[in-house]
């Protein structure tokens, strides 16, 4: 069939009352038909002029027919598809000369286009039909009494699904061709493209669907495949905005489509556009939704891809001035997530030293936030980063005197969640690697002492060696000049040789006892520090103790308990 316009057809069935299409007598024998002509090959979808009328009219009057009729409607199409797809790539992928395909192209078009239209109406038909059942089922939750058509309706959803992912997997066949060598035009290739993703933005509005893991698999799949191969990013990336706007559900599916997007498909670009895009979005007053969703996707992205969210958390930042305190916790609690992920690998680590500190010390400035969720986010964000076998002493030490200073907040979260961060910061002090574990404040005072003594001593050894190095220098000198003038030259030089030797030997071992006073000195000024930093940390759990011992008396059951347990472990 040479007549079909897929512009034509498209606007049709979009404008037209799906309602009003007319019922087929006999739609068994005409898929019959159909179904021994494209058993023979997938091209002969328009071989007569009826048959591909005959087919779109079976697609027409899908809701009316049988589930098994449905079922095998579905996967002819899908299945013609596929083996189509299959043909076309290879004959493109081949050496063969593309002049001598060139006549093919047509053709190609044609029938793509053909069949890009019938996995739409299938799509849309299906689409329907699962937020048809979807809502019913909500309905059916509430009142427990139809159980008999609850279990319909799942049967009837899970069949759905087996439908609808076999068009799915044909369609990820037909993405794995080069397009642009058959569709000339930018605006032909999005007209097709657009045949599949549009109702695949329409489907994922439906909760229940998401939470099919094949069929999410599949949804992820094509549209990662449409960004990276076949320029689809804008279009993808203004309907998943649309998505984080409108629909709560959707946050952790973008994140994880993001995912593979860089992981698998080596293509961030859409990521950072799209952490761009949030960082300038101004939200409504009155908007709850968007705030959250956008939160949501926030959080679960630092967790999945916490690289890529590092590069622009520069402009992911600038999201703390704005009014919604939703959106300033999922930034404070992003920043812990990406230490958190980031510091699990050493390289890593390394590598991102610098910017993983700028993290820390945002944290350490939200303990001062205005708003009490905010602050215990940070306090949140600062508990998981004491969890990692990764070293933040000096981190933990500023921690600590926050911490102290946040039990005496107006806010009882943020005092429980204190007390919880001075836990954790009690069990894992990493004053452990010389004396144990035990914190008593006399013994690590007597500690200090004896290092500093230790210290004194040192220094007037090293002191008086250098006094007794200078005497015998000069005696040297005085000895030298005393020695015989009239000496031969050979005797001089011989002497000279003996002299330089003498030195040489001298200086070495005045090198090793230098070195090892040097060793000792810097060991023993380290054991210092380590103590006075020990004495420091004692102190301010000592601090504490008092603090949370006034907590005891809250009115907020949790807070006690919490308390508890801090003057139980300490």
């Amino acid at each position: 069939m040479s007549g079909f316009s897929l512009s034509e057809y498209l606007t049709k069935f979009q404008t037209t009352d799906r309602e009003s299409y007319p019922r087929l007598q006999d739609p068994s024998r005409e898929l019959n038909v159909i179904i021994d002509q494209l058993a023979v090959s997938p091209e002969q979808i328009d071989a007569s002029p009826d048959s591909l009328e005959a087919l779109i009219d079976l697609c027409h009057d899908f809701p009316h027919l049988t589930p098994k009729l449905q079922t095998q409607l579905s996967y002819l199409i899908s299945s013609s598809l596929s083996n189509l797809s299959k043909d076309i790539k290879a004959n493109l992928s081949s050496n063969v000369n593309f002049t001598e395909i060139g006549g093919l192209i047509p053709q190609w078009k044609r029938h793509l286009e053909e069949y890009g239209y019938l996995i739409q109406v299938l799509l849309t038909f299906l689409q329907d039909e699962l937020h048809k059942v979807s809502s019913q089922s909500t309905n059916l939750n509430r009142s427990a009494k139809n159980s008999k058509n609850d279990s319909a309706n799942v049967e009837l959803f899970k069949r759905d699904c087996n439908q609808m992912e076999n068009l799915l997997e044909s369609i990820t066949k037909l993405l794995e061709i080069n397009l642009s060598k058959i569709f000339q035009t930018t605006p032909e290739k999005d007209l097709f493209i657009g045949l599949f993703t549009r109702p695949l933005f329409v489907l994922l509005e439906i909760e229940p669907v998401t939470k099919v893991s094949s069929l999410k698999m599949f949804i992820q799949r094509i549209l990662a495949m449409c960004v990276k191969n076949h320029g689809q990013s804008s279009s993808i990336q203004s309907s998943l905005m649309t998505n984080l706007t409108y629909f709560l559900h959707l946050s952790v599916f973008n994140a994880e489509l993001l995912k593979l997007l860089n992981d698998e498909y080596n293509y961030p670009q859409l990521t950072e556009d799209i952490l761009k895009e949030i960082s300038t979005r101004v939200f409504n007053a009155k908007d709850t939704t968007g705030p959250k969703a956008i939160s949501n996707f926030l959080i679960k992205l630092s967790e999945l891809s916490p690289g890529i969210m590092l590069r622009q958390m520069n402009l992911v930042i600038t999201l703390l001035n704005n009014s919604s305190i939703t959106l300033r916790c999922s930034v404070v609690e992003a920043c812990g997530n990406i230490v958190a992920e980031l510091a699990q690998d050493p390289q890593t680590m390394e590598h991102y030293k610098q910017q993983i500190a700028v993290l820390i010390e945002l944290l350490e400035e939200r303990f001062q936030d205005s708003n009490p969720y905010v602050r215990t986010k940070a306090i949140q964000g600062c508990s998981k980063i004491c969890d990692l076998s990764s070293k933040f002493n000096k981190s933990k030490a500023k921690f600590t005197s926050l911490a102290v200073r946040s039990l005496q907040d107006r806010s009882s979260l943020v005092r429980r969640n204190s007390v919880k961060l001075l836990s954790k910061l009690l069990l894992k002090h990493p004053f452990k690697a010389i004396h144990g574990s035990q914190l008593r404040l006399s013994e690590w005072e007597e500690y200090l002492k004896g290092s500093e003594s230790q210290l004194n001593s040192t220094l007037k050894k090293v002191e008086s060696q250098e006094t007794l190095n200078d005497t015998i220098e000069r005696s040297l000198i005085e000895e030298e000049v005393e020695q015989d003038e009239g000496q031969c030259r050979t005797e001089l030089e011989g002497s000279f040789n003996k002299s330089a030797e003498l030195s040489r030997i001298e200086n070495e071992v005045e090198n090793i006892n230098t070195a090892t006073n040097t060793s000792v000195l810097m060991k023993l000024k380290l054991m210092i520090v380590y103590y006075k930093d020990a004495i420091s940390f004692i102190k301010e759990i000592h601090k504490s103790i008092e603090l949370i011992s006034n907590l005891l008396f809250s009115k907020n059951r949790n807070e006690v308990l919490e308390s508890m347990d801090f003057l139980v472990l300490a």
